[in-house]
């Protein structure tokens, strides 16, 4: 009997044996896997880290670009308002005087000085415009490259000064 339980006893070592060896080699399978999971999530985690940090970096750009044309905008709307307003000084406005088809600006403003004004009738020419219309829209298209050359020279000391201050 002796032998027969030292038998017994050596099957049972060995069967606890392999028994172990086959959790063993389960459990150094499924650490792995897990492993390579962990590493693939924290890729994926730095891939993501990365990506935000990107587009918050966007962001505060695009914030700065679009403050920068608002500010542009703000001063051409400026722009526009005093060249609009320096077209419109040279303009004579009459009301309560009904316009007419195929009428002349000049007789019309003649004829209504004469008659409520009794001013002799002189005759100097082009009548009630300064200038020639060419020569008029040339001036002002030069009034407008000067203010635009302005803006241009003042945004440029303004980008210098904020280089200078950042």
């Amino acid at each position: 009997m002796k032998k027969h339980l030292a038998t017994y006893n050596d099957k049972f070592k060995e069967e606890v044996r392999r028994e172990f060896a086959g959790f063993k080699d389960e459990t150094n399978r499924k650490l792995a896997q897990n492993v390579a999971e962990i590493q693939a999530q924290r890729k994926d985690i730095t891939e993501a880290q990365e990506r935000v940090a990107e587009l918050e970096e966007w962001n505060i750009e695009a914030k700065e670009a679009i403050l920068t044309l608002l500010k542009q905008q703000t001063k051409l709307q400026e722009k526009l308002t005093e060249v609009e307003g320096h077209g419109r000084r040279c303009n004579l406005r009459i009301y309560n005087l009904a316009e007419r088809d195929n009428e002349s600006v000049t007789e019309l403003m003649e004829g209504l000085l004469r008659r409520e004004l009794a001013l002799p009738v002189i005759n100097q020419g082009p009548g009630a415009s300064r200038t020639p219309v060419k020569k008029r829209r040339t001036e002002r298209a030069q009034n407008c490259k000067n203010l635009e050359d302005e803006e241009t020279m003042k945004m440029e000391k303004e980008r210098e000064r904020e280089g200078k201050s950042s």
